[in-house]
């Protein structure tokens, strides 16, 4: 079974296995970039992740994709150099003459003879996107405000990448959820390269997604008595 069920006080409680976390009453494997115990799933500090899903310790964590080994301990690629591996080790300098437009860089197809126009990236760099279905009545813009910020982060704390790669496409706001009962929430998230994009995708347990984002709508006072359906 997933877990164990106990039933104290006639409540239902679920305790789930080392590398696994409790989310609507099931045990989820671990994600990439975490690590479980007790059912509780906790995010790696940043600049490090973990080598699979699973993980049950923080020393299961080493330094993530872009960041290199120091005395400080995992630390963004400085410009100019990259890391495209998950281990304990420094980053490598790209070839003579080159540079890479930002820090953290992953992998050597980012260094560049000259530092590209920032401008010029976003067509360049490829994102992965997800659609999740919202089911709710949404009472003003207020809310919906209160919704994408929940939506953004908890994407990002469980993807594990900055909020301001994820953008969202949604009729949540003037009052278009007050007359229909479910809304497509398209979710685009940005990558820094094509190798990037891939393993996010690979990595991404949608299902695992909705679940999390149920239960912070449940437990989120702000919302009040509204009852809100995440599903993909």
């Amino acid at each position: 079974s997933p877990g164990d069920f106990l039933a104290p006080a006639g409540r239902l409680l679920i305790s789930c296995p080392a590398g696994k976390f409790e989310v609507q009453k099931a045990c989820r494997v671990c994600q990439r970039g975490s690590y479980c115990a007790a059912g509780k799933r906790i995010g790696c500090p940043l600049g490090y992740t973990t080598l699979l899903p699973g993980a049950a310790s923080v020393d299961q964590c080493v330094c993530d994709r872009g960041y290199g080994w120091s005395s400080q301990g995992c630390k963004p690629c400085a410009l100019g150099s990259y890391k495209s591996t998950r281990q304990n080790t420094s980053c490598t300098p790209c070839q003579a003459n080159q540079t890479t437009y930002q820090t953290g860089t992953k992998w050597n197809t980012s260094c560049f003879l000259n530092t590209p126009a920032l401008e010029t990236l976003p067509a360049q760099i490829p994102a992965v996107t997800v659609t999740m279905a919202l089911t709710g009545e949404i009472e003003s813009d207020e809310m919906a405000a209160l919704l994408e910020g929940i939506f953004v982060a908890e994407l990002a704390a469980s993807l594990r990448v900055p909020a301001g790669a994820i953008s969202l496409e949604h009729p949540l706001r003037d009052g278009v959820l007050r007359r229909l009962s479910t809304a497509s929430v398209a979710i685009t998230i940005k990558t820094s390269s094509m190798q990037e994009a891939a393993e996010l995708e690979q990595d991404m347990d949608a299902e695992a997604l909705c679940n999390s984002i149920q239960a912070v709508l449940a437990s989120n006072t702000a919302i009040g008595s509204s009852s809100f359906r995440v599903a993909l």
